[in-house]
Parts: C-alpha cells; sequence; structure tokens
C-alpha cells in the first residue's frame, strides 16, 4: 500500500485509542478520582501503543512527544495512587491534545509539555478545587467545539455520492416489491405473496444498513462536548460535568456536523450563564458540582434533542430591563407569567445579551438568535423552558435526514398518503364524524367521547365532494402524541407498510404538514404525513 493510506490508517487507529483515553480520564474525574490505578495503566498502555505504531512508520515528532508522556505516566505507575485529581487529570487530558496534534499532523514540532509535567511528578500536592489548572487554551476542545479527534469507532471514510447511489438503489428495491405485493393480493396463488415478503425483508434489511452508513450514534461527539464542558467550567472556576442519556441513538452524520455550532453555544452559555458561582450554589443548597444534561432521542420522524442545566434559570426582570435599554418594544405593566413568556421570546431576539461584560466567551449579542436561525435552516425549531432558581431546559427538535419508518397506507380521495404509526392508538372502521367549528374539522365518538377530528379531505382547498358530506361512513385513525386523542379521517386504510424517508425542500408549500415523501406501491411518491402538524391543526380547530 501506498504510505500516506499507511499514515491515514495509522491516524484513524491512533485517534481512535487516543479519544477512549480522554474518556476514560474524564469517567475517572467524574468519580471523583476513584480507581485512578487502573485508568492511569490505560492511558500508559494507549501512549505506548501510539508510541510504537508511529516508530514503525518512522514519525520521530510522535515517537519524541508518546515518549514524554510515557515517562510521566510510569511515574504515576510507580506512586500505585488509588485517587487522582483534578489537576493531574487536567494535566493528563492536555497531555492527550498536544500528542493528538502531532498525530493529526506529523510534520508539527513536538509540542512543549513542560507546563503539564509539574503537575504529574512524584509528590505533587492538589491545589483547592477553584486553583485546579485547565489545560492551555490552545490545546483544549473548548475554545471553539470543533473535533480534534475525529476518529470514530470502527469508522470507514464513504463518498456521500456513492451512499446516495445506494439509497437510490433501494427505493428501486422498495418500489419493485411493493408493485409485486400489490400483484400478490389479486393472485391466488402463495408463491407471489412469499416471494414479496422476501424481497421486503431484504430490501428493508439494504435500507437499514445503507442507513447505518450515513448515521453515527451520539457517543461519537460526547467526549468533545464534555471536554468542552469541563474545561470552560475550569476556567470559570466553576465545577460542573457533562451527563448525557440517549447516547446509542443514530443520527445522520451531515446533521452532527451542523448542529456542532449550535450545541457548542448551547453548552457554552450553560455554563456561563446558567451555572451559578460555587458559593451561590451553596448558598441555594445545590451540589457543589453543576449539571448540565444532554439528551437525544427519536420521536417518530423527529430528532429530540434536549439540553439542561440546573442552574440559576433565567431571570425575566432582567431580560426586560436589557430589552429596554437596547431600545426593543416592552410593555410596562405584565403579569408574572406574561413577563416569563415574553423573556423566553426575548432571548433568541438578535442583539440582546444578559452578559455583565464582553469576553471571549459571550456578551456581544450574538446569541441565542444565531442558534435558533441554524437549527431553522435545518428544518427544525428551537424552544426554550426555564425555572428561576431551577435552571434552563433548551429543546430542538429537527427532522431526520433519512430513516425507515413504519407506516398506515391511507387514501384520501384519489391520493394515497403515508401515516407514522407509531403515534396510532386505533383504527375505527364506519365513523360518521360531526361537523366542527370549521372546514375540515370535525368530531368523532371514541371510548365514551367525543374527539376532535382531523378531515383531511377537507384540508388544502381541494374540490372533494364528500368533504361537505359529515354523513359519509370514514376510517379514522385515532393518534396521541402524549397529549389527548385526536383522530384523522381518511377513505380508506390500505395497509400496513414500511417507507423510506426522503425529506422535502423546506421552501417546497406546504412542506410543514409533511416529514417527507416516500416511493408507494404504484412506483408513484406519497407524502408522508407529520403528526405533530395534525396535533396543531386539531388544537387550533
Amino acid at each position: 500500500m501506498d504510505q500516506a493510506v499507511f499514515l491515514k490508517v495509522f491516524q484513524l487507529s491512533s485517534l481512535e485509542q487516543l479519544s477512549h483515553a480522554e474518556t476514560a480520564l474524564l469517567d475517572l474525574e467524574a468519580a471523583g478520582g476513584q480507581g485512578a490505578s487502573a485508568t492511569v495503566e490505560a492511558v500508559f498502555r494507549t501512549v505506548h501503543t501510539v508510541k510504537g505504531d508511529a516508530a514503525t512508520l518512522e514519525l520521530s515528532g510522535v515517537v519524541s512527544a508518546c515518549h514524554v508522556l510515557e515517562g510521566a505516566l510510569h511515574q504515576l505507575r510507580q506512586e500505585d495512587g488509588s485517587t487522582l485529581g483534578a489537576s493531574r487529570v487536567s494535566a493528563l487530558l492536555g497531555g492527550l491534545d498536544r500528542l493528538r496534534r502531532v498525530v493529526n499532523d506529523p510534520a508539527t514540532p513536538v509540542p512543549d509539555f513542560s507546563s503539564l509535567l509539574d503537575c504529574l511528578r512524584p509528590g505533587f500536592q492538589e491545589p483547592p478545587p477553584a486553583a485546579a489548572c485547565a489545560p492551555s487554551g490552545q490545546d483544549s476542545p473548548e475554545q471553539d467545539g470543533h473535533d480534534a479527534h475525529p476518529g470514530d469507532s470502527g469508522t470507514l471514510a464513504v463518498q456521500v455520492r456513492f451512499l446516495d447511489d445506494l439509497l437510490d438503489h433501494t427505493n428501486e428495491i422498495m418500489m419493485l416489491q411493493s408493485r409485486l405485493m400489490a400483484l400478490a393480493a389479486r393472485d391466488v396463488r402463495g408463491e407471489y405473496a412469499a416471494l414479496g415478503e422476501e424481497l421486503r425483508r431484504r430490501g428493508a434489511e439494504l435500507g437499514q444498513t445503507v442507513l447505518a452508513m450515513r448515521t453515527m450514534p451520539l457517543k461519537a461527539v460526547v467526549p468533545k462536548y464534555r471536554r468542552l464542558v469541563r474545561d470552560l467550567g475550569a476556567r470559570m472556576g466553576k465545577d460542573v460535568e457533562l451527563r448525557v442519556s440517549g447516547e446509542t441513538t443514530e443520527l445522520d452524520k451531515s446533521l452532527v456536523e451542523k448542529l456542532n455550532a449550535p450545541l457548542v453555544h448551547l453548552l457554552r452559555n450553560a455554563v456561563h450563564h446558567g451555572i451559578e458561582a460555587p458559593g451561590d450554589r451553596a448558598r441555594r443548597g445545590k451540589p457543589a458540582r453543576g449539571g448540565v444534561r444532554l439528551d437525544a432521542r427519536q420521536d417518530g420522524g423527529e430528532v429530540l434533542i434536549t439540553l439542561e442545566d440546573d442552574g440559576a434559570g433565567i431571570d425575566a426582570a432582567a431580560v426586560l430591563d436589557k430589552a429596554r435599554a437596547a431600545g426593543m418594544d416592552v410593555p410596562g405593566a405584565l403579569t408574572e407569567a406574561d413577563a416569563h413568556a415574553l423573556a423566553l421570546d426575548l432571548v433568541f431576539r438578535p442583539g440582546l445579551s444578559t452578559a455583565e461584560r464582553v469576553d471571549d466567551i459571550s456578551g456581544r449579542g450574538v446569541g441565542l438568535d444565531a442558534v435558533r436561525a441554524d437549527v431553522s435552516a435545518l428544518g427544525g425549531g428551537l424552544e426554550a423552558e426555564s425555572e428561576r432558581g431551577r435552571g434552563t431546559r433548551f429543546i430542538l427538535r429537527l427532522p431526520v435526514a433519512l430513516t425507515v419508518v413504519e407506516c398506515l397506507s391511507v387514501r384520501v380521495g384519489g391520493d394515497v398518503y403515508f401515516l407514522p404509526l407509531e403515534p396510532v392508538l386505533h383504527c375505527l372502521e364506519d365513523q360518521t364524524v360531526l361537523p366542527g367549528p370549521q372546514p375540515g374539522f370535525g368530531t368523532v365518538g371514541y371510548r365514551d367521547r367525543r374527539i376532535c377530528c382531523v378531515l383531511l379531505d377537507g384540508l388544502w382547498g381541494r374540490e372533494c365532494p364528500d368533504a361537505a358530506r359529515p354523513e359519509v361512513p370514514r376510517q379514522v385513525a385515532v393518534l396521541s402524541l402524549g397529549g389527548d386523542p385526536f383522530g384523522v379521517a381518511v377513505d380508506q386504510v390500505l395497509g400496513l407498510t414500511q417507507v423510506m424517508v426522503k425529506r422535502l425542500d423546506r421552501h417546497v408549500l406546504g412542506a410543514d404538514m409533511f416529514l417527507g415523501a416516500a416511493v408507494n406501491d404504484q412506483g408513484g411518491m406519497s407524502l408522508i404525513l407529520d403528526p405533530r402538524a395534525l396535533l396543531r391543526l386539531a388544537r387550533d380547530a
């Protein structure tokens, strides 16, 4: 193989190993430094392995950097201590940063480790927590949040155009199997049905494999966010930990890249504005260590990302005062609830900053408005919730770029739509929908009460004769998204099917009503209804 190929393999492998070592150190710190011996031994083995691989490729700079860090780790091994203080964890993290930099670019001069070695020498006395050193700014990922170690576990770089070709082929297979199943439904023999089911299964497997190539678990990017929160907290004299749930949630790689800047901004805000200083937390009876929680999960055709802190919450009065000072139109007399709601809206206005001074972290008014704009550009939405003294929560809703979704296939007039199955509770047949307050809406009986029902044939201004005839029996899918159930009336439920979602351009008229489009059993394209958009219609009726 070409030397460049060997170098790339070395870099991917080494960066992955260094990322695991970094995670081990962060886990050690989160555990209060207990069990240090095993962690130090694991980090030592990692550095030693990278050194050996670098020597094979005659990368003298990498070998020299590994040798320095290896020596410091060997001294820590000799101490045989059961704990490792914050300063030493910081020093080791800084050492990994420097080593990572020279692995990324072997032509880089060997970094200076001298500022870190003092913390790692035998007999070092741990300073008070507020004085614990963080890695220097030039190495810390907290500076910009960009991934300094992109080597994901088992990663193989694949050009997106090849993935897109595979997705097109998958769509064709799914189209063929849909047509075959439609033919089998009209045939008395079972062979066609069996063949169609096998084709369906193979197509679904291919689709899931291709999608897996385009996705990555959240845990692949968690280490850099943990470092960002930790290092920024250390700079500000705060003990802050990032806790993550939903680490196995698979996200489209392009979505992860585009979400980096918004998430970094929200994390920095949480540490800088949200988490209180140690003295303030003590006076309020809060734990000394502040918490920031990041959660990700798929909710139907959406990715739901929640980021919250247990800090001071948004001070509505301060936000309103800043807004007035900035010349914004703010009413004088407001109830507490109205003031709180207005403050949550104002924090997303451009040019508004509640920072007391301008520094390299915040204070220039380029903030949540930019975050919301970035999320909106991805076809998503951003909401904020806050409770004074308890913390702030930001909720990001983003459409899944590509996924396979189990759907009901439904007919409305002469059109076929797909309705995601997940929120469907029941399908009711031969239902009479009583007229509602406005066209396109009515009520239907469900479990001894009447619920709001959206009549799809009465929406979008189409000419549908049955839309004005509530006495015409309909089939109704009853949906719930965590609240009261509501109905969606259609002419016919055709059956259950798996579809591969392809997103619509957000500039398409009416795109906010749909999750995307997919191939139907006639080989054409059908729109996939967005249950949340239908819920909004039902609430507004």
